[in-house]
């Protein structure tokens, strides 16, 4: 689907080697629940795919479903992860490898993967690093998923948080926030940075 994180179309590769590619706006559509039950999947992988997707569909892996999230979890849950790395002056980050659940970013970790983000990065440079440490914990990572039995820590939910823009910005532009934010939908705060005067 297009306007998700990272788009890329893969209508190429899904021609040169044969497999099945279905594009969609809304991954839980009862006709793609069908279909993908109809597949019978051993793991389903969800990868910069912004849509919550449905216990059903989760249900529909005989291995389990696993996602990637591009930020040290628990404390990074949320949306805009890479944005939020940068706004949050974080120098040390970790791609996570985890188990789907119905909770946004909640599930078991299989795994972490650390990098730097330097004074010189932006989010071109980090979503960079973020996809060749998505392949390498992938092919790190494979085996054990698909023997069934991947090494799994649970999060402590202490530890998490879940980074919302009116949390952390909205309360220091007083007026303007409380015009705003009754305007704006979730997804558009979770995108909006907003850039003061410098003085």
């Amino acid at each position: 689907a297009r306007h998700m994180v990272g788009y890329t179309d893969l209508s190429d590769l899904a021609q040169r080697y044969s497999f099945r590619l279905i594009k969609t706006r809304d991954l839980n559509a009862p006709e793609h629940l069908r279909q993908i039950q109809d597949l019978k999947p051993d793991l389903l992988f969800v990868i910069g795919w912004s849509q919550l997707v449905s216990p059903e569909i989760l249900a529909t892996a005989r291995l389990g479903a696993y996602g990637m999230h591009p930020r040290m979890l628990p404390q990074g849950r949320g949306g805009a992860p890479i944005p939020w790395s940068i706004i949050a002056d974080s120098r040390r980050e970790a791609v996570t490898l985890f188990r789907l659940d119905e909770t946004p970013d909640s599930g078991d970790i299989i795994a972490q993967r650390l990098f730097s983000i330097g004074p010189n990065d932006d989010a071109a440079t980090v979503y960079e690093k973020v996809t060749g440490l998505h392949r390498e914990l992938m092919a790190e990572q494979i085996g054990a998923l698909v023997s069934g039995q991947p090494p799994a820590t649970p999060q402590e939910e202490r530890r998490a948080v879940q980074r919302r823009f009116e949390d952390q910005f909205a309360g220091q532009f007083g007026e303007l926030s409380e015009v705003l934010q009754p305007l704006l939908t979730q997804s558009t705060w979770d995108r909006l940075i907003l850039l003061e005067e410098a003085r």
